[in-house]
């Protein structure tokens, strides 16, 4: 075989075949494909855009895995030996990079038609395994729940399960059942799923959805593992009969949200130091050491194996279990002269989904009862205004971003809904040029049913204590048009692929 070499960036003069296995890659202490795959998001030159992508197509095959049961082989040899294990271990890898060359190797070996009908194939297995548990009965959903528990030991050379915990009574309100009796019953849903209910304080989920939350996974993982439990043939299921559902979009009479399980992240690559922080975190930011100790907020310096978030400031994206799901970096430094910190980028580790988390969300839980709720765009000036107007009953989160997602929007329905009616929300800007942006995002929690929201643009951050007695001179708050036009709420759950409208669902178990 020809060997083939980069005529562009640092790797310029190397053998693609090198770089593509290197483990750290000019001792930058990153591996090749790495640099390969950010190279290839970030370039503007499309010459070099071109030959990473025929660098990655042609030449995936001879990448060598480093992990699991072939540790050492080439994808070409594996998917020779074991195809299945390409396509379900190797192609699901929570390793996005791992994950991406796997799926250039199946686009070039098999062509992009056959991968896109084996992920649909997948789909409707998926779909199938789903049918195939709800048809359990009340007993096997117990030993489900039994044997497939909140921890867990796996096997890292074939990610098998070696041991499981077990939930010894309700993981809501911590009560037991007396010896002999179980903390949970379980029963049928409208639309066939099993649902559990607590004998104690009758909080009701979705069982699959129930599991994956508690385990921090998604709900396909939870779906295959009760599926080997109870010897299901996966790799032969009868698929013929499933159909896929066509994506439902939103009418005038319905607002479609999205739901979305993320797994917890391994913060290792990082290279996080306690103690250590950019000095522009402190002149720019307006925040103090004690804030870098409450948020948990961190500075990704030499020590980073992440290029992406390399010498930013990083603040960690908790779910609503306080796991961390994501890390949000914002630059040090201003990305273009005229930009002051309030508007810097924002940079997300890879493979983290920002639409479907909230910064903050999971500090709102020990609020008892929430009267007003404060909706930033950035986690740094979220902290600011906390400090600032912190007081009982007030809630704090940031969006990330301008607009609210669909998955945002979930996320703030199913925490906020009971309240909704009596919440003054306040949507919070820098600059009166974004009203606009929150114009559109007043009209959404609008329609799921948040009455009262106010724009508020922040003047001067620096004197914004005095707000509750001066606020004219530190805020502008101008009320938005409540137009009272609640939607039907229709859940797209992604997990699952189904639509679930809220309407029709009892007690609302399902959020």
């Amino acid at each position: 075989m020809e060997c083939k070499q980069f005529k562009y960036g640092i790797v310029k003069g190397m053998n693609m075949i090198d770089v593509i296995n290197a483990e750290n890659l000019l001792a930058k202490g990153y591996p090749g494909i790495n640099y390969l795959f950010i190279q290839l998001d970030r370039a503007d030159n499309q010459k070099v855009i071109d030959e990473i992508e025929n660098c990655l197509m042609t030449l995936s095959p001879n990448y060598i895995v480093g992990v699991g049961k072939y540790q050492g082989e080439t994808l070409q040899e594996i998917y020779a030996k074991d195809s299945q294990y390409v396509r379900n271990f190797l192609y699901e890898s929570k390793n996005t990079f791992i994950k991406r060359i796997t799926k250039y190797f199946l686009e070039g070996a098999l062509g992009e038609e056959t991968t896109e009908i084996y992920e649909m194939l997948e789909h409707k297995r998926v779909l199938k395994l789903n049918q195939i548990i709800n048809q359990l009965n009340a007993a096997d959903m117990r030993l489900a729940l039994n044997l497939l528990g909140p921890t867990r030991s796996i096997d890292k050379a074939d990610g098998k399960i070696i041991s499981t915990g077990t939930f010894e009574g309700c993981p809501f309100c911590g009560k037991k059942s007396p010896a002999g009796e179980w903390w949970v019953r379980f029963y049928k849903a409208y639309n066939g799923n099993h649902i559990i209910v607590c004998h104690h304080c009758k909080k009701k989920r979705e069982f699959i959805s129930f599991l994956a939350e508690q385990r921090g996974v998604s709900r396909k993982t939870i779906l295959y593992e009760i599926a080997r439990l109870f010897e299901v043939d996966i790799k032969n299921i009868d698929i013929s009969d499933v159909e896929i559902e066509e994506k439902r979009e939103s009418n005038n009479a319905e607002i479609v949200l999205e739901k979305l399980k993320l797994e917890e992240i391994n913060i290792d690559e990082f290279g996080f130091e306690d103690g250590v922080m950019h000095p522009v975190f402190f002149k720019e930011f307006g925040l103090t050491k004690s804030d870098m100790k409450k948020y948990d907020i961190k500075y990704c310096g030499n020590k980073c194996k992440n290029i992406i978030l390399k010498e930013r400031i990083c603040f960690p994206i908790k779910d609503l279990n306080n796991k961390i799901v994501g890390i949000v970096g914002i630059s040090s430094r201003a990305e273009h002269d005229k930009q002051d910190n309030y508007k810097r980028e924002c940079m997300v580790n890879r493979g983290f989904m920002k639409s479907y988390a909230l910064y903050n969300l999971n500090e709102t839980n020990d609020i008892h009862e929430v009267k007003e709720l404060y909706i930033c765009q950035y986690p740094h000036q979220m902290i600011r205004l906390k400090n600032k107007l912190d007081r009982d009953n007030r809630a704090f989160v940031a969006m990330m971003g301008q607009v609210l997602s669909k998955g945002q929007l979930y996320l703030l329905y199913k925490r906020f809904s009971d309240e909704s009616q009596r919440l003054k929300v306040y949507l919070c800007i820098g600059d009166a040029d974004e009203k606009e942006y929150s114009e559109i995002n007043a009209r959404y929690l609008n329609q799921l049913g948040f009455y009262y929201i106010d724009i508020m643009t922040v003047l001067d951050m620096d004197k914004i204590e005095l707000f509750d007695e001066a606020v004219n001179l530190i805020v502008s708050i101008e009320p938005c048009k409540q137009i009272y036009n609640k939607k039907k709420i229709v859940v797209h759950d992604l997990d699952g692929d189904e639509y679930i409208d809220l309407k029709n669902v009892k007690d609302n178990f399902y959020i």
